[in-house]
């Protein structure tokens, strides 16, 4: 008759398994949310690239006409390549209503002038692209001034 020790171990005991899969799944239990803020954060660069190109569309188009284009079909479409973004436009400037040094992209100024302008991104649910609160709005001005939304818990890394 064999001794317990004498047979030989094949594979692993299922209290093994279950302690190697706990140790996974907490693991993922911080890596994936890491992951995801760091997805979101990598693709707002999709609406930097879209605003800047705008921008240089708008000064084209300034450069002909003499007057800013309210019409973001002028100036290059209204969503971003990969549509994580809704692109508008209004013949505004960002200001600090505040006095806090953060300009909202819901501050604008008053009253509309063709020799202003506002871009704005938005993101949109492709790519789950609108889970992104700390950023809900991005935005830039014709001064060159960057503005996000208000109720970012860090703007400054907005862009």
């Amino acid at each position: 008759m064999a001794d317990v020790k004498d047979v030989a171990r094949n594979g692993f005991s299922l209290v093994e398994l279950l302690i190697v899969i706990g140790i996974l799944a907490i693991f993922a239990a911080f890596a994936y949310p890491n992951y995801r803020d760091h997805v979101l954060r990598s693709n707002r660069s999709d609406a930097h690239i879209a605003i800047q190109k705008a921008v240089a569309k708008q000064e084209l188009y300034y450069s002909i006409r003499h007057e800013y284009s309210d019409q973001i079909d002028d100036i290059g479409g209204s969503t971003t390549q990969d549509e994580r973004y809704q692109l508008s436009v209004v013949n505004r400037y960002l200001e600090d209503k505040n006095n806090d040094g953060n300009y909202e992209c819901s501050e604008l100024s008053d009253p509309a002038s063709a020799s202003s302008y506002t871009i704005i991104a938005t993101p949109t649910s492709e790519g789950g692209q609108n889970r992104d609160f700390t950023c809900s709005q991005i935005c830039f001005d014709n001064r060159g001034v960057k503005g996000w939304t208000i109720n970012s818990e860090y703007p400054g890394k907005c862009w």
